[in-house]
């Protein structure tokens, strides 16, 4: 049977597991009834241009093909400016979500033409320049009836809380709105936000400047999901009102508020019991020294349908507070733990005993954690497909023996394999490759590893053994140099031995 004798429905199943940029560059290679496959409506819906096009120059060519399909776009200010330029035709009319992802510089005129030739935006993300005008940029988005807004104004040092507010007051259907910067807003404006717009279930705040006054002025229930605040100025107090007014709130994040001390988290999880995704912490761990323990035994006991949980910089957490959360959240997906100095293996055999859903785990900077708590982790958790370990440098030689007494004390829910498809153990200097070779034996399905700043002293056999037991990865780094699998094939007679 011919493989252009299966019916189309089906050829564009398949086709929809290719990469786009697979579509874009290659597939006219194969025949033309794929080509032409290839630029059916469903296959378009959402792209982003860095990941397809890179640098090529036909881009616009194949864009203008698919224009009409498109409903997702992801680009970078450089690229929209190309594709919207004066002397471009481009109109992408069913277009729902902008998302611009880097400093975007126009002029006034040319964000019309943006805007003119995406009349059904309903969602729209960037961040603007120094010579961006805002002002008039609020005003023009007031002929679109948005649902998402997502605006970074971090260089202006204009103050325009009226043109927001009038913005809002256009937008009736508007229920995810995300302030990046905006340094010049004033608290009665950020109150009036979360007052008066009760259609918002999402707000994202990131202003240093923000302080309890904008969470103190109404005690009506607000209908929020999802808050996020990063704030120098926000402490116990602020967050203590806000969740009081937010019962339903599943999502808080307020990582980079140092102001926050376990007595704010404990009233959190009084006030918030449906959370499932709760995110604190601080990149400089002095700042987060007023966490501990104590947040993480309230959430155990309030939190129960919480599946994620990033904790970062909180260097007074330590065994008993993962332990707690472990036998109490089950039905965790997303755990990070990055910069938790204090941790040992008995968190890790606590998350292999427990949480059997894991998804994505990092325990970056966590010093104390060794071979023998990674191995437990991953022969526990099958469905674990990102463990992130940089800078765990207790990880060392491979304490086998230890390890398999661990498993066989423990009660493992699967004998599958790990379907782990990354694995990062970046500057962990003290790992040796036995240890490395162990780990990656156990992971066959794994498509990304990073040993840079590690082994700095392998042989082509390790590097050979490694794209053996890694059937799908393709290059990885080792200390300061990136393996390539064309250099390192045995069935090649000229392939390093």
């Amino acid at each position: 049977m011919n493989i252009n004798d299966i019916p189309s429905e089906l050829l564009l199943h398949i086709l929809s597991y290719v990469p786009q940029s697979d579509l874009f560059t290659n597939i006219d290679q194969v025949c033309d009834l794929w080509k032409q496959l290839a630029f059916t409506s469903c296959l378009w819906k959402h792209v982003d241009y860095t990941e397809i096009y890179g640098d090529y120059s036909n881009a616009f060519g194949h864009m203008r093909r698919i224009q009409n399909f498109v409903k997702s776009l992801t680009i970078t200010p450089g690229h929209i400016i190309d594709f919207f330029g004066f002397q471009r035709k481009l109109q992408f009319v069913n277009l729902k979500s902008l998302d611009v992802s880097d400093k975007l510089v126009v002029s006034e005129v040319f964000f019309d033409k943006i805007i003119q030739r995406c009349p059904n935006l309903e969602k729209i993300k960037f961040i603007s320049d120094s010579r961006f005008n805002m002002g008039h940029c609020l005003e023009k988005l007031k002929g679109l009836n948005l649902t998402e807004l997502d605006i970074g104004y971090f260089y202006g040092t204009r103050t325009l809380d009226d043109e927001l507010i009038s913005l809002l007051r256009k937008q009736p259907d508007l229920t995810k709105l995300a302030l990046r910067g905006w340094n010049t807003l004033k608290d009665s404006s950020i109150a009036s936000i979360l007052n008066d717009f009760t259609n918002l279930n999402s707000f994202y705040l990131f202003n240093g400047q923000t302080s309890n006054d904008a969470f103190m002025v109404s005690e009506g229930d607000l209908p929020l999901a999802e808050l996020t605040i990063h704030s120098n100025l926000l402490d116990d107090e602020g967050l203590q009102n806000i969740t009081e007014r937010t019962k339903i709130l599943k999502l808080l994040n307020i990582e980079q508020s140092r102001g926050i001390t376990d007595c704010g988290m404990v009233q959190v999880t009084q006030n918030c019991p449906r959370l499932e995704n709760i995110s604190f912490g601080n990149t400089y761990p002095s700042n987060s020294e007023n966490l501990s323990n104590r947040t993480l035994f309230a959430v155990a006991e309030n939190c129960r349908l919480l599946k994620c949980l990033s904790t970062i910089g909180c260097r007074n957490i330590d065994d008993d507070g993962i332990i707690a959360i472990a036998k109490s959240c089950r039905h965790l997906t997303f755990l990070t733990l990055n910069g938790c100095t204090e941790l040992r293996d008995e968190s890790l055999f606590a998350i292999g005993e427990n949480c059997h859903y894991l998804r994505e785990v990092d325990f970056s900077n966590c010093f104390n954690i060794t071979f023998s708590g990674v191995y437990f982790l991953i022969k526990s958790c099958p469905h674990l497909y990102s463990l992130i370990l940089s800078f765990c440098t207790g990880i060392s030689h491979a304490n086998l023996g230890e390890s398999s007494k661990l498993i066989n004390d423990n009660i493992i829910i699967s004998e599958s394999h790990s379907h782990l498809k990354e694995l990062i153990l970046r500057s962990c200097t003290h790992i040796t490759k036995e240890a490395v070779l162990i780990l990656i034996d156990m992971c066959p399905d794994l498509r990304k590893l990073s040993l840079s700043n590690c082994l700095s002293d392998c042989d082509d056999d390790f590097l050979c053994r490694v794209f053996e037991a890694c059937q799908f990865v393709t290059n990885y780094k080792v200390y300061n140099k990136m393996i390539r699998r064309q250099n390192y094939n045995r069935t090649d007679p000229y392939s390093p031995r």
